[in-house]
């Protein structure tokens, strides 16, 4: 039995990783207690690890959204081209959809910011 707080450790291998600093190379990702403790072409998997083959699949680092709309309801500034009043932690909806969609697709930051105004129809 583990000791409390630790994870059995998870080796994805066979992967095409596309990194941010070693560029893209065919390898292996070990995880452990849900972080990240080793990549490379030839990683040696921990004893007791959890292997999981990606042949022929692509792991990328977490996409960083630095501009959306998601989850946020009432950011119209249509009528308001100042807007620093408003906190966007008060028109936050947690249980919207498109979060849960962005992280499928591999978003794992996002920037909440307010609509830019729209301009007027000359």
């Amino acid at each position: 039995m583990r000791p409390a707080g630790r994870q059995q450790p998870i080796v994805l291998q066979n992967a095409t990783i596309h990194s941010v600093t070693k560029g893209t190379f065919s390898g292996s990702i070990v995880i452990r207690n849900g972080l990240i403790a080793e990549v490379g072409d030839k990683v040696l998997a921990p004893m007791g690890a959890k292997i999981i083959d990606l042949g022929g699949k692509h792991i990328t680092p977490g996409l960083i959204d630095c501009h959306t709309h998601i989850a946020l309801v009432s950011t119209n500034e249509g009528s308001v081209s100042v807007s620093s009043m408003v906190a966007m932690r008060d028109v936050i909806d947690p249980e919207d959809p498109a979060i849960f969609r962005d992280l499928a697709g591999g978003t794992t930051t996002a920037n909440l910011l307010h609509a830019r105004p729209m301009p007027s129809a000359v």
